[in-house]
């Protein structure tokens, strides 16, 4: 098998489904049929579309309650290249490489893919069984019109009524646009030293809660240059916190590449972690994450530009099937 040279996938399915125990107490959330394909047939699609023949899989075992970094981490030494990580339930019929080209242009740190509410959200249906007491979670995004620089991620339910913003920000972004109805579709593409971090900061659990937060707001603070090993900047003597801007160091080529380019010596430190919103009007994104969302994504599948003919069941000859990850109704495209 070929491998992708320029990225590795990793789809995240060892959730437990939480927020759909009715569904889920029985089957693994990657396994619910949806159409009639299981719901992790999608992303592993998306990703074969774009040309990948590889993809690391994450699913459940009897490890600890690992968060998407715990993960991520866990995989590291497997982790050779740049890397798209995408999560089991995103169901989309988007063209990858529309969001791998904004990665390459502007040669990111890293680049988030996010949805605008699409028209079939605004139809109500009945959800089968008792009411959900689960309230619907809303993000905060900021990202620069003009150049889709991603700014600002928070979570709406840490603030009551209003949400400070610092005036260095607004400084230098005048063309801060603040949204509150982006779909987070949890698809990442992140620089191959992002999960270099991970591994030494073992405090950060999660992507989209702790590590990404962190970095968007890193990539426009300011930091020492050029210090002693064992010195310590007078910002990260407020926690043990690993220095991500020498972490995040260019490789030798990028930085031969960089001083042949005509703008090689107006690089600075600052533009060493670039962050960027990739937000997608046009195709339909639903993560069937929650009761809500797995009942309307079966309603609209159709509507999506994804094959959901019958195909040959593709199962490796070396693959271990265990009862708790196949029944006699649901095969996995391997």
């Amino acid at each position: 098998m070929q491998n992708w040279l320029e990225f590795q996938a990793v789809v995240m399915a060892a959730g437990k489904g939480s927020r759909i125990p009715e569904m889920t107490a029985t089957k693994p959330k990657c396994l619910l049929p949806v159409g009639n394909k299981p719901m992790i047939y999608y992303p592993l699609k998306l990703l074969e579309n774009a040309g990948f023949r590889d993809t690391k899989i994450i699913v459940a075992d009897n490890y600890a309650n690992w968060g998407t970094a715990d993960s991520l981490r866990h995989i590291s030494d497997y982790i050779l290249t740049d890397v798209i990580i995408l999560s089991c339930d995103l169901i989309t019929d988007v063209d990858l490489h529309q969001v791998l080209n904004i990665y390459r242009n502007n040669n990111a740190s890293l680049v988030s893919l996010y949805f605008s509410p699409s028209q079939d959200e605004q139809c109500v249906f009945t959800v089968p069984g008792l009411k959900s007491k689960n309230k619907f979670e809303k993000d905060i995004i900021g990202y620069d019109s003009k150049t889709s620089r991603l700014l600002l991620m928070a979570s709406a339910s840490d603030y009551e009524e209003t949400m400070p913003i610092s005036s260095s920000l607004l400084n230098k972004c005048s063309n801060l646009k603040l949204c509150s109805k982006l779909l987070d579709s949890h698809m990442y593409i992140m620089k191959r030293w992002l999960v270099n971090y991970l591994v030494k900061d073992v405090n950060i659990s999660t992507l989209k809660g702790e590590l990404l937060p962190f970095v968007v707001k890193k990539q426009l603070s300011k930091h020492c240059k050029n210090i002693e090993p064992n010195e310590k900047c007078i910002e990260d003597e407020e926690d043990e916190k690993p220095d991500i801007f020498n972490i995040s160091k260019e490789s030798d080529i990028e930085t031969k590449i960089r001083s042949m380019s005509c703008f090689g010596n107006t690089t600075n430190f600052e533009e060493m972690i670039k962050c960027y919103a990739c937000v997608i009007d046009s195709n339909i994104g639903i993560r069937a994450n929650t009761l809500y969302d797995y009942c309307r994504v079966n309603k609209i599948i159709h509507q999506l530009n994804i094959p959901l003919g019958e195909e040959k069941d593709k199962v490796s000859p070396e693959a271990e099937i265990l009862s708790n990850q196949f029944d006699k109704e649901t095969c996995l495209l391997a």
